[in-house]
This record gives C-alpha cells, structure tokens and sequence, in this order.
C-alpha cells in the first residue's frame, strides 16, 4: 500500500483479510515469493510477512464472504497448507516466536 510503512500495511491486510488486530512486529519474518494466477498468467511477486500477536477479532469484517477462517496451531498450519514459500513463513514464525517473545 503507497505511503504505508510493511507493519502498517500487514495491520490493514490482517483486519481486511481476518477481521483481527493486534499487534504486528516492526521487522517482517523474511521474503517469501508467491505466484498468483490471473486468466492465462501466473506472475511471482515477493511478500513480506509480519507476525501478529492478536488482541480481539471481529465477527464482521471486509472479506469475511472471500474467505474461510481457521484458527490452528503452527504445526497444525504446516501440514494445512501446500505452498512451499508459505510453509517456510510459518516455520519462521515458529522459530520467532520461541526467541523473540515480543512485538511493536
């Protein structure tokens, strides 16, 4: 998003996308390539992810009618999704969480 700094734009994305806030990390977790689909074109595009530790979660939201929310563990995610850049997201999320222990 033009003129927002990656944590301001992964607070607006988590709320649009999940109907949750709370608190996002100042420092993304690393790169991940993704490749979305469009028609006949599949295009890479390089994604930041921050983690959040989140506060409350809202029962309307803006996507809420796009997509499927499902809380789980970081294991439980692992074995959920197929996407390699994704599944190495999460491990670093859980690498994170053990060292860190705190966010912006």
């Amino acid at each position: 998003m033009r003129g927002k700094s990656g944590q301001e734009t992964a607070a607006i994305e988590a709320f649009e996308e999940a109907g949750i806030i709370g608190r996002v990390s100042p420092q993304p977790l690393g790169p991940y390539v993704m490749t979305r689909s469009n028609l006949d074109r599949r295009r890479d595009y390089e994604a930041q992810f921050f983690p959040m530790l989140v506060t409350a979660q809202f029962a309307d939201w803006k996507e809420r009618h796009q997509r499927r929310l499902r809380w789980c563990s970081i294991t439980e995610a692992l074995a959920l999704v197929s996407d390699i850049e994704m599944k190495k997201a999460i491990a670093a999320l859980r690498q994170a969480s053990v060292t860190s222990g705190s966010l912006g």
